[in-house]
């Protein structure tokens, strides 16, 4: 996390930059690793509290492209809030899991068709902010 928050911090070009028209803008980029790092807590805080409910998936390209460049311009995200926001994000996630016990972690839920362990949610953050 470490690294994308220094990213961040040191770029150089607008947050609506386009590198190649077509393609995510860096606001566009950033803010979908949030928004996966937050449906994988919401994940998390469902299966925790033993609800067996599926959950659905979703498309993160229709995701981001109903938002737009919008979401961090429009409400006045600064390229420093960024860190702060990530970090925010992510502290509520170990947040969930620090007092987790064995038994809710263990618990099965279902996301996107697949059953899953709670435990494994972490892996995916892991792996989220690692790509994409």
């Amino acid at each position: 996390m470490k690294q994308i928050l220094d990213f961040k911090v040191g770029l150089q070009q607008p947050l609506e930059h386009h590198y190649v028209p077509g393609k995510w803008s860096i606001a566009q980029m950033f803010m979908n690793k949030l928004d996966m790092e937050r449906v994988f807590h919401y994940r998390a805080w469902r299966f925790l509290g033993g609800d067996n409910t599926p959950l659905t998936g979703f498309d993160k390209d229709e995701f981001v492209g109903a938002l737009g460049d919008l979401v961090p311009i429009a409400i006045g995200i600064a390229k420093a809030d960024l860190k702060q926001l990530f970090a925010i994000t992510r502290t509520l996630t170990i947040d969930i899991f620090k007092n987790a016990s064995s038994d809710q972690l263990q618990f099965k839920g279902n996301a996107s068709g697949k059953n899953i362990t709670a435990r494994v949610i972490p892996f995916f953050h892991s792996w989220i902010q690692q790509t994409s």
